[in-house]
């Protein structure tokens, strides 16, 4: 198997509810709610492969019938699901979204991806989700792909994914060569001293993002930051299209301007993806 990108990380089933106001204690709410694909790791792979990158998802679903809709929903958006762990739970998220677009989000996890690297698969690029590092026994899975890619001289690209698990990266800096955080993540990563990747993307919300890569530093702001109504999944496709992009033959700045555009249209849309549960992305 060779793929442009190799994405290890969870697919799961989201509920977006969106609301004028934060739910309180014994009130009742009208709010709208919808249900489709999500997951850090499918959100990454369908953005890349959006972009015409060759891109494999290696992840978990769970044996009902929602999991085997959400595999079906993968090769319907170009992404094959390479050696899925078939392992119940399967990774649920409520989103919940208020009237300025702030979220909180409920997970109830599955395992996670179990499987390792076969001898016989190659990429062009690794991507981790740092998810991987808050499941039992994840430390050994990602130390196990990180060997691997090193084995095959193959870069790796990285999310520190959420605060609390941003730190647990630290000592594997020095083999990533992209690496995705919040400020509040990489704050968390920065406070133990590790050597820094060489590229690195700061994701800002609605004050946009920045690139450094070596001695090149990229800076942008979406063009309507107030137009911005929900967050969730904007920071995926940023990775996923700056990834994809250059895995295609686009320069950095062509890239990131490409993934600044359509994280931007990610933050106006209900979810982590357009058409939710159904179509592939419409694509600006």
């Amino acid at each position: 198997m060779k793929v442009d990108l190799l994405v290890v990380g969870d697919i799961a089933w989201d509920t977006v509810v969106r609301a004028s106001r934060w739910p309180e204690r014994d009130q009742d709410f009208l709010a709208e709610i919808r249900e489709g694909p999500g997951g850090q790791g499918f959100n990454i792979a369908v953005w890349a492969r959006a972009t015409g990158a060759r891109v494999a998802l290696v992840t978990q679903l769970g044996r009902e019938a929602r999991s085997r809709e959400l595999g079906r929903i993968a090769g319907l958006r170009g992404v094959e699901l390479c050696a899925p762990t078939w392992a119940d739970p399967l990774t649920r998220v409520v989103s919940i979204v208020d009237g300025e677009g702030q979220r909180a989000l409920l997970t109830h996890p599955g395992p996670g991806p179990l499987a390792l690297p076969g001898e016989d698969w190659s990429a062009g690029m690794l991507v981790l989700s740092g998810y991987l590092l808050a499941r039992p026994g994840g430390e050994g899975r990602v130390g196990a792909w990180l060997s691997w890619a090193a084995g095959r001289g193959i870069p790796v690209a990285a999310d520190l994914s959420h605060p609390d698990v941003a730190g647990a990266f630290a000592p594997y800096a020095a083999r990533l060569t992209w690496l995705f955080g919040t400020e509040a993540e990489w704050a968390a990563f920065t406070s133990s001293r590790p050597e820094s990747p060489p590229n690195r993307v700061v994701k800002r919300g609605a004050l946009g993002a920045k690139v450094v890569a070596g001695s090149l530093s990229l800076a942008a702001v979406p063009p309507d930051p107030a137009a911005a109504g929900d967050s969730t999944g904007a920071g995926d496709c940023l990775m996923g299209t700056l990834l994809g992009a250059l895995a295609t033959g686009r320069d950095l700045a062509a890239a990131f301007a490409l993934a600044m555009e359509r994280a931007a249209a990610v933050s106006r849309l209900p979810g982590s993806l357009p058409d939710i549960g159904r179509e592939p992305p419409h694509l600006p």
